[in-house]
């Protein structure tokens, strides 16, 4: 949008409309229109209009949250044939959720573009909420899509209905799309219907669709409330706005739309500011209107916003800086040092901009906007570990399933529970287990009550440290990464850990060497991707949460060995839940000597086991699996291997 059409004095003055004007701030006319026509405010109005329907409302909070976002207005048209020629001419909005475009043809009557707005607008939020093609569910939630698939049909079937309903099912051939084009009638019929004297009809459309609505308020809304609404931000501390020696004014290293996020104009509410882009310095007209707003407030703050524009307007960098406005009152570095006085100068850019070295002469302190997690209210750090899904070990899970509240680790993760486009991915996976097309399920059978026990032992081990012994090449190590996987299934938010001993050989001699403390050998044993991750090993394993599986215990050197049974101790003190452990073997007869031989029997309580012997069946499936696989012969070929 037009420069001069986009500065207002006021500009973001109230915070609790920040969503309204990030979308602004996201907003622009097609090319080759008539800039000086007033289309800002108009926009403006529309977002204000939307904003006072609260199905809407949520939509637009939740569009906050996003990088990628323009939206492209045609004034001047009915369709978005001009702005997208790959469209109909009959087509007046369009929403790419891939790259966050959206087209308004916007030559209608004023709810008919509130309704196309919401329909876009919807479409590009239910995406952002879940995932998966802009349809109102999960790519998993079977349920919710068998419940929307009844609406679906009922809609369908109905002999008569709005049309803006109707062409769901006459303009889409597709059965595929009717579930994304269903779901934002319901915004687009709240929007089209705005006006009080259209309340009758559309009393009457909720009756008519009573089930689509109340899906969308009952189902739709509570997640757009919580992906909108989830992030409470508190004030920032108003010390982070005091004098420095030196340096007067503040450079804030933040995207605009993060200080909206962050709630610095709640900061800085009932504050004198004045809210300018560093582009309104190139215009005369809007230069002037700053100089004259300033010298009618007391000691207001000039934000200025250098984030968007930066980058085209390097050119005239210097120009800018030293702006000649003698012929508003001030003139050259006196309006800057006007403002640069008292903290009264805030400029803000984008992280990546070097713009602090660059002008070291206007001195400049920087300010990284940063939280710590106790200038967070309980609320908000309650939220953000609630919802916020990360990839722990393969698994996906919630911050709360593996840090409490008061945890110090909560500071170490917060810029990341922020950024919501950042996917969090804590530790690898415990095994790569890629038998399981040929693999044939074992059963153990625990030595000492010569029992089989089924799968839950693993879920309820008869003792915390079990060991499983056999003959060289039955497949401990096979079913020990079969039973990790299993592990990290049933205990997705413990750590597991899984060794082979045998690649620690030149770390256990150092210790003989050196000695060092059990968990700093531990630590040196696991492989972590940053501090902070090991560090939350450290509090999963201080609070039981770690299940270790050991294999090859019989193939380690003789001086290594006792170095495993002094970690086995550590461990057992800590009394975890789970620790596995591989062997030779040792029949339920001479079991005794291994306890006799590592001194376990006086140390440890152990159980034994051992893998029950492959039938015949099981090797010939083995085989036939193991050869379909190899030879890529599909399952279903009724070919001889």
């Amino acid at each position: 949008m037009a420069d001069d059409l986009s500065f207002t004095k006021n500009f973001g003055k109230f915070h609790h409309n920040s969503h309204i004007s990030y979308l602004l701030s996201k907003s622009k006319l097609g090319l080759g229109q008539n800039p000086g026509k007033d289309w800002f405010n108009t926009i403006k109005k529309f977002y204000e209009e939307l904003d006072g329907i609260p199905e809407i409302s949520s939509v637009l909070r939740v569009l906050e949250h996003t990088e990628n976002l323009e939206v492209i207005f045609d004034f001047e048209a009915s369709s978005i044939l001009d702005l997208d020629p790959t469209q109909s001419s009959s087509t007046s909005g369009s929403c790419d959720y891939k790259t966050g475009r959206l087209y308004l043809g916007a030559k209608h009557d004023f709810g008919a573009v509130l309704g196309t707005l919401a329909h876009e607008f919807t479409h590009l939020a239910v995406q952002i909420v879940y995932d998966n093609e802009c349809n109102p569910y999960g790519i998993e939630d079977a349920q919710t899509k068998s419940d929307f698939a009844e609406i679906i049909e009922e809609c369908r079937l109905k002999p008569e209905g709005d049309p803006i309903v109707k062409r769901v099912f006459t303009a889409y051939k597709n059965p595929e799309d009717w579930a994304s084009e269903l779901i934002v009638r319901v915004p687009h019929l709240l929007a089209y219907y705005y006006d009080e004297r259209d309340d009758a009809i559309l009393s009457g459309l909720e009756e008519d669709f009573r089930g689509l609505f109340e899906f969308f308020r009952v189902k739709i809304l509570p997640d757009l409330l919580r992906s909108g609404f989830g992030y409470q931000f508190p004030e920032f501390s108003q010390d982070k706005f005091a004098p420095h020696p030196g340096r007067n004014s503040l450079h804030l290293r933040e995207n605009l739309r993060f200080c909206f996020g962050k709630d610095l104009l709640h900061t800085l509410e009932g504050i004198p500011c004045i809210f300018a882009k560093i582009s309104d310095f190139a215009s005369g007209r809007s230069a002037g209107e700053i100089c004259q707003a300033a010298q009618s407030e007391l000691a207001p703050i000039l934000v200025v916003d250098c984030s968007r524009d930066y980058l085209s307007l390097h050119p005239y960098w210097s120009w800018i800086l030293k702006l000649d406005s003698r012929d508003y009152g001030l003139g050259g570095d006196d309006f800057w040092n006007f403002f640069n006085s008292k903290i009264r100068l805030i400029l803000i850019t984008n992280p990546k901009e070097n713009w602090l070295n660059q002008n070291e002469d206007r001195k400049v302190r920087r300010l990284d906007l940063d939280y710590n997690w106790d200038d967070l209210t309980e609320d908000s750090q309650r939220i953000l570990l609630q919802t916020r899904d990360i990839n722990f070990q393969g698994k996906s899970i919630k911050f709360d399933q593996i840090l409490q509240r008061n945890s110090r680790l909560c500071h170490e993760f917060l810029d990341k529970m922020l950024n919501q486009n950042e996917d969090i991915v804590i530790g690898e996976p415990p095994a790569v287990f890629d038998g399981d097309y040929y693999y044939i399920e074992r059963k153990l059978i625990v030595a000492q009550i010569e029992a089989n026990f089924p799968a839950e032992l693993i879920r309820n081990p008869p003792s915390r440290m079990m060991v499983i012994s056999d003959e060289v090449g039955v497949g401990k190590t096979t079913i020990l990464k079969h039973i990790s996987k299993e592990v990290k299934d049933i205990f997705p938010n413990f750590w597991v850990v899984r060794l082979n001993l045998m690649d620690f050989a030149e770390i256990f001699e150092e210790f003989l060497k050196k000695r060092v403390q059990i968990l700093q050998l531990l630590l040196q044993i696991l492989t972590f991707n940053n501090g902070a991750e090991s560090e939350l090993f450290i509090e999963l394993l201080r609070s039981k949460r770690v299940i270790f599986l050991l294999d090859s215990f019989d193939e380690l050197d003789p001086t290594h060995k006792p170095i495993i049974i002094e970690i086995l101790q550590y461990l057992d003190q800590i009394k975890l839940d789970q620790i596995w452990i591989t062997t030779r073997f040792y029949s339920e007869h001479n079991f005794g000597r291994f306890y006799s031989e590592h001194n376990f029997g006086r140390l440890f309580k152990m159980t034994s086991c051992y893998l029950e012997p492959l039938t015949l069946n099981d090797q010939l499936d083995y085989l036939s699996d193991y050869w379909r696989k190899f030879l890529g012969v599909p399952p279903t070929t009724s070919s001889t291997i």
